[in-house]
């Protein structure tokens, strides 16, 4: 249960943390995060960011949480072994949301064009949609001057740094 009003309410906290007894709890100041230690010797962590933030986006219905830069990764679309899978970056979209009906996400451009669409069905509270940086393939021409196939010719893999960015509505 987490709270956030000096224990008037509680929200159940779901997830990976299952309904077991909890006997320590520890913040840990220099990562952001909470360490919890259960009653079967298991250790669960969970980073505070989108906790803390919660105050800003409780009565809003629906609030998108900053966005993690990322940068170009020179083994994207590269296998490390011959039975690996090829290297791939995901991105984390952290948001709040009260409607637990399906949402649908459009990654957009600079110009505003749709690159790619996604739905996921959020629980009430924060949630996290995972986008794998993939782009329509009738987009996929809007990026020619700047994609290179990989050397073992499994995926197409930009070649200049990639960021990404959120527009609207930041908590």
């Amino acid at each position: 249960m987490s709270r956030f009003d000096n224990g008037e309410n509680f929200i159940t906290w779901e997830g990976s943390l299952p309904r077991v007894a909890i006997h320590d709890m520890v913040i840990q100041a220099r990562d952001n995060e909470l360490v919890l230690g259960t009653h079967g010797r298991s250790i669960y962590i969970s980073k505070l960011d989108k906790i803390q933030k919660y105050p800003k986006v409780k009565d809003k219905d629906l609030s998108m949480l900053p966005l993690t830069d990322m940068n170009y990764n020179e083994d994207l679309g590269h296998k490390s072994s011959a039975y690996a899978e090829p290297q791939s970056m995901k991105m984390s979209i952290d948001y709040f949301t009260k409607d637990t009906s399906e949402h649908t996400f459009s990654i957009l451009n600079k110009k505003g064009k749709v690159l790619q669409t996604f739905t996921e069905k959020p629980s009430f509270g924060f949630n996290t949609a995972t986008y794998d940086l993939s782009v329509m393939a009738d987009k996929a021409k809007l990026f020619s001057p700047v994609l290179k196939k990989a050397k073992d010719d499994n995926i197409i893999c930009c070649r200049v740094p990639i960021r990404c960015r959120s527009k609207t509505p930041m908590a």
